[in-house]
């Protein structure tokens, strides 16, 4: 049988099979023995490979051999990964023959096993197939549902409109607390969020907050604080206790009383989604002060007794209902984008909509698969949607998600299945989570991809491909220039396309801001979530912390410590360390210290105790980003855990790295960034051969040693403070062979006159043709004209420039040269329409953050001019903008647009003072109206100097233009 080295089945349905292959390939010239294990181990494959089927479809017998295979194969690959050398002594080579007897005759067991119970069937082949991953036509076909935020509110037009009513109601003065009843996969959350939207503005703060089934209180509670009163944040990260090392978390009775002393003599509004306790509700209740200031609480909930208990008057509960067919009908034809039902898969497709049964979760999940236009569609392949079978509201839910997650392939619902490690309700940054995508192996690697220390040949050495140049998977950018085509997707982009997959099945829901034009992270839909979340306790893929019955061997651990002022507080990873013998991924959530003064990465949970991490010897993937309290002696020993490949402890209070961080051979991506009391880096790092992917913060100081590693695919962002700094990152670029992405932070200041340096380094990135992700921060405006005499590579897909220093308004023309900058931040004195146009004829701009420090024709004093802002019309250019933030520091708001404006705009901030935007130009036309594609409008008003009429009559003018626009 032929073993696609691409395609490593590291998933819920084929464990790390291939993977074990390789590595044994790589091992079988080496040994006898060895190479009569690689032959069992390649027939059981071809019985492994033919069983992979449909999870609808297996039965017990098949899950529990399907089971025993993944656990034998994870086992050979531990004892693959942990064999140091090949054995050059008699006795050596005894155990090892031992060890392989045993390891063969639980594969015979297995075959015997498959053959006894008639186990194999033949597995779909575009399943299995890499040429079928998604990101290709599938991709292109739904590319519009990667960028929808607006939600499409059908047959809730009338609820909203009587709870917005309800909610508004200037006549009642005390606290009203409404509540939407109604089973999940309504459209709760969606109706609160439309009604949070429209009514917000009505007071003086507001907050929005989503619970789930294990909430940290602690965390609600505060986080309702934030927001209504965001410098309440500002003062918690100023109270530093030294013995912890970072901001203290402040106890729940001390968040409590604050947050009521705050909104006493405030007209509150809050909306608090997905309450599934009384409890919870009695205790952020307490915190809620009833003034007779007219505000107003709204809940969701699926439990008709909190409902009750949260709205005192039943006429303050609102349940809704599932949508009648004809609602039904045109929510979904609405979402796959059909006027009248399709011609194509018109059985199916009705089918599939009798199956929802007026639910919005299930024909949005419908839409979603029939979105991807996958080969599973066909009637004949589909049997299993039928209007003659009767489906309960929920059954019709999970019968449609397991058609989607059966139409997913192999690598995919390891991906999806992943999700799983992450608790409810979170937002799940992209970066992070395909970066470990990427470390726990789910994104098939293209033949010659595979990095050399993951197999091992002779002597332990370093395996190493033609020419003797390792060969390594490459995770940013793509081959090109005669060494590979633009049709090779590089593990990065490869994970962009499985992220954008699971969005146009609409398995996972995109989460968008104003600092980039895609998609920065997710959420998952509570009910979608409980479908993955049983699907990988069956499969044994995630085990999630919190309980001790653990019956399986686990590989991959979740520990959720946000829930510590609960039952489970006293649980620390030492408690599970039995069960945690073998395990190969480790992620911590929350805060490792807890209320009760205890750490869970210690042994004995004291917080000054042994740590625990070390001891889990074959550790691949440890991610601790954003835990609280964790400090750098919970890495102490860290330098044993030879196999890992991907630490992240990012946002966190580290002060430092143990110098034996070098001794981890294996690491790949070292996750750093946001770690604000971290300085600089052990120079031991630079004994990492493996290291790819080095994130870091410009305020950490690299030693030079570092920039010499040629292995490197990612630095980002370098502080480059002098000139032997930016020499150095100007040698990097000359010599290394891997470099896609790199991030520079540079302040000229320190710089020689002559630039000489600045000059050496833009060379090498004009000549690199390898960068395919550039960005320049505080690159001052004395530097530009330098930098234009060096165009960019046309290899790069991604280039961010900042310009901190103000760039004067007749000097902006010197911007159509930027051709190949896609996201700039800069700062225009005087913007005029020379300078508008400017910008808008880069041609690949897709973000713009643009700073007005000076009126058009205003200095010194202002001047009402109803003629003075700039026109931005259809010629203007900005054809592919697609966020656009304007802060305009003299006070109004200097563009308006006209007819056929910025016709990708999807997002936009405004930032400007009520009283000067009137007093300078007499009116309030910015032209919001004519911006077509906007989903979402954003806007900082200062009312410094203000009255309370001119807010509201700049606020009322936003809201009417987008409100004209496109319901934004």
């Amino acid at each position: 049988m032929q073993i696609m080295e691409g395609q490593p089945m590291v998933s819920y349905s084929a464990g790390s099979v291939n993977s074990v292959v390789y590595k044994l390939t790589k091992l079988k010239d080496c040994s006898i023995v060895t190479e009569g294990l690689h032959k069992d181990l390649m027939i059981l494959l071809e019985s492994f490979g033919q069983v992979v089927v449909l999870p609808s479809k297996m039965n017990w017998q098949v899950q529990v051999w399907m089971k025993m295979v993944r656990e034998l194969v994870f086992d050979i690959e531990d004892w693959i990964d942990q064999m140091p050398v090949m054995p050059n002594t008699g006795d050596q080579q005894l155990d090892l023959e031992e060890e392989v007897k045993i390891f063969k005759a639980r594969i015979e067991h297995a075959c015997e096993l498959c053959e006894r119970c008639d186990l194999v069937i033949e597995v779909p082949s575009d399943l299995r197939d890499p040429a079928s991953l998604p990101g290709h036509s599938q991709v292109t076909v739904a590319s519009h549902i990667l960028f929808e935020e607006k939600t499409t509110l059908v047959g809730m037009e009338v609820p909203m409109d009587e709870l917005v009513k309800h909610l508004t109601g200037e006549h009642e003065k005390s606290l009203k607390v409404v509540s939407i009843l109604g089973m999940e996969g309504l459209g709760k959350t969606t109706l609160g969020n439309e009604i949070y939207s429209k009514i917000r503005g009505n007071f003086e703060c507001r907050a929005f907050v989503t619970l789930g089934r294990r909430p940290s209180i602690r965390e609600t509670v505060q986080e309702i604080l934030c927001q209504v009163n965001p410098s309440a944040e500002k003062k918690m990260n100023l109270k530093i206790d030294p013995r912890r090392g970072r901001g203290t978390a402040p106890d729940l009775k001390n968040l409590l009383a604050e947050l009521s002393k705050y909104l006493a003599t405030k007209r509150y509004f809050i909306l608090v989604d997905g309450l599934w306790s009384i409890q919870a509700w009695k205790i952020i209740n307490s915190a809620l002060p009833n003034e007779n200031n007219g505000s107003r609480v709204l809940t969701t909930t699926c439990i008709s007794a909190v409902a009750q208990r949260c709205s005192v008057h039943p006429m303050d509960i609102y349940q809704i209902e599932p949508l009648n067919e004809e609602m039904s009908a045109r929510l979904y034809l609405n979402l796959i984008r059909q006027k009248e039902w399709p011609a194509d898969h018109a059985e199916v497709t009705k089918n599939m909509f009798e199956m929802c049964g007026g639910m919005p979760l299930a024909l949005v999940l419908a839409a979603g698969l029939l979105a991807s236009k996958c080969k599973e569609l066909p009637e004949s392949k589909i049997s299993v949607v039928s209007a003659v079978e009767q489906y309960s509201k929920s059954d019709g839910i999970m019968k449609i998600l397991q058609m989607s997650y059966d139409a997913l392939s192999l690598p995919l619902r390891s991906c999806l299945l992943y999700l799983s490690v992450f608790r409810e309700g979170c937002t799940i940054k992209k970066d992070r989570l395909i970066r470990l995508w990427i470390a726990e192996r789910f994104i098939p690697r293209k033949d010659g991809e595979r990095r050399a220390q993951e197999v091992r040949g002779d002597g332990g050495e370093e395996t190493r491909g033609d020419g003797g140049e390792e060969t390594r998977g490459e995770i940013i950018g793509y081959e090109n220039g005669g060494k590979g085509t633009a049709d090779e997707k590089s593990l990065w982009e490869t994970g962009q396309l499985y992220f954008k997959e699971l969005i146009i099945r609409r398995l996972i829901e995109p989460v968008f801001n104003y600092d980039d034009d895609q998609p920065v992270g997710c959420t998952v839909h509570g009910v979608v979530l409980d479908f993955i979340n049983s699907l990988s306790s069956k499969g044994n893929f995630v085990t999630v912390g919190g309980s001790h019955l653990i019956t399986d061997m686990v590989r991959r651990f979740s520990m959720d410590c946000f829930n510590n002022n609960d039952k489970d507080r006293d649980a620390t990873l030492a408690s599970f360390a039995m069960h945690l013998s073998r395990v190969r991924s480790i992620s911590v959530l929350g805060d490792i210290e807890g209320m009760a003064g205890r750490s869970a990465l210690t042994f004995s949970g004291k917080i000054d105790g042994t740590p625990v991490l070390p001891s889990f010897k074959l550790l691949r993937v440890l991610d601790l980003e954003g835990t609280y309290h964790l400090r750098s002696r919970h890495l102490q020993g860290i330098g044993g855990l030879v196999l890992l490949r991907y630490l992240g402890v990012a946002e966190t209070a580290i002060d430092s790295l143990p110098e034996e961080i070098g001794e981890l051979g294996q690491l790949e991506t070292l996750n750093l960034r946001k770690t604000k009391k971290l300085s600089t880096l052990p120079t031991s790092i630079a004994k990492q051969k493996m290291l790819a992917h080095l994130l870091i913060d410009c305020t950490i100081k690299l030693p030079s040693e570092i920039l010499q590693m040629q292995g490197l695919e990612e630095v980002s962002t370098v502080g480059v403070y002098s000139n032997r700094s930016i020499d150095s990152v100007a040698e990097l670029l000359r010599k290394s062979e891997r470099l896609r992405g790199l991030g520079i932070r540079l302040d000229g200041s320190h710089l020689s006159n002559d630039n000489k340096s600045v000059r050496t380094f833009l060379m090498e990135v004009t000549r690199s043709n390898k960068l395919t992700c550039l960005s320049l921060d505080c690159f001052n405006f004395d530097l530009l004209d330098i930098r234009l005499e060096f165009p960019p590579s046309d290899q790069l897909r991604r280039f961010e420039l900042k310009i901190s220093v103000p760039v004067p308004g007749r000097s902006a023309h010197m911007m159509t040269s930027l051709v190949s900058v896609t996201h700039l931040d800069i700062e225009i004195v005087q913007l005029e329409d020379e300078a508008v146009r400017a910008l808008g004829g880069l041609p690949h701009l897709v973000l713009l953050k643009l700073v007005s420090s000076g009126g058009i024709r205003f200095s010194s004093q202002l001047k009402w001019n109803p003629e003075g802002r700039c026109k931005v019309g259809v010629d203007h250019g900005f054809k592919c903008v697609r966020v656009l933030s304007l802060v305009c520091r003299s006070g109004g708001t200097e563009l308006e647009f006209t007819t056929g404006a910025m016709k990708e705009l999807q997002r936009l901030t405004l930032d400007f003072s009520a009283r000067e935007a009137l007093c300078m130009y007499g009116n309030l036309s910015f032209g919001i109206e004519h911006l077509s594609s906007l989903t979402r409008v954003h806007a900082r008003i200062s009312c410094k100097s203000s009255v309370a009429s001119e807010v509201n009559t700049v606020k009322d003018a936003i809201r009417e233009q987008a409100d004209a626009s496109n319901f934004p």
